[in-house]
C-alpha cells in the first residue's frame, strides 16, 4: 500500500494528476480478499514479481479456492532471485480496475531522455519490438527470451508524443528508469 500511495503522490506532484490505472485493493493474502465486493471484471497482480497476473472478465466463472491457492503461492516466491530490485519490496496482492484492450509500452529513460520503447505483447506469442523515439522499429535490439518479430510492426500509437513527455518528467530524477505506460 505504501508504495501505491508514494506512486500516486509522485504522480499528482509532476503531473498535476494521477494517470495510474484505478486501484481497488491491497491485501497481504488472499484471505483478505471479498470476492463477493469486487466488480465483475478486475485484474489481480502481485506487486514482487513478473507475469504474476489474473485477467478475470467474468468473476462468475473464477474458482475462488484455485485463486487464493496461487495467490498466496505467488506471496512465498522471491521474485528477486531473478531481478534483484525486487528483494526491497513487501509483497502484496493488488487488484486494479479492468481495462479493455491495455497495450503495454515501455519507454526507457536516461537522465531524463526517453530514448527507445519497448511493446511487450503476451498474447498469442510472447514477443518484444522495440522503437526509437519516432518509432522506427530497433531490430538490433532484442530480448532473448522474447525475440522481437520483425514480421510483425506495432501501430504506433496516437499518444506517443504525449507518452514521451510524462515519460520524461517523470524520469528526470533519474539516471535510468524504465516509464511503463499505456496508450
Amino acid at each position: 500500500g505504501t508504495s501505491h500511495k508514494y506512486i500516486t503522490k509522485v504522480m499528482k506532484e509532476k503531473l498535476g494528476k494521477d494517470i495510474c490505472i484505478p486501484l481497488i485493493g491491497i491485501y497481504d493474502n488472499a484471505e483478505q480478499i471479498d470476492f463477493l465486493k469486487l466488480p465483475s471484471k478486475f485484474v489481480i497482480k502481485c506487486n514482487h514479481g513478473s507475469g504474476w497476473n489474473i485477467i478475470v472478465k467474468d468473476k462468475n466463472q473464477l474458482n475462488i479456492h484455485a485463486i487464493k491457492h496461487k495467490l498466496n503461492d505467488w506471496l512465498k516466491r522471491k521474485w528477486s532471485e531473478h531481478e534483484f530490485h525486487y528483494h526491497c519490496i513487501p509483497p502484496k496482492i493488488l487488484i486494479e480496475e479492468y481495462k479493455e484492450n491495455l497495450e503495454d509500452i515501455k519507454i526507457f529513460c536516461f537522465n531524463g531522455i526517453p530514448k527507445f520503447c519497448q511493446v511487450d505483447k503476451h498474447f498469442q506469442e510472447h514477443r518484444m519490438n522495440f522503437y526509437d523515439c519516432d518509432w522506427n522499429y530497433l531490430p538490433q535490439i532484442s530480448n532473448l527470451a522474447y525475440p522481437s518479430n520483425s514480421n510483425i510492426q506495432d501501430k504506433k500509437p496516437e499518444q506517443l508524443k504525449e507518452m514521451l513527455e510524462l515519460a520524461k518528467i517523470l524520469s528526470n530524477d533519474f539516471k535510468f528508469v524504465r516509464v511503463d505506460l499505456y496508450p
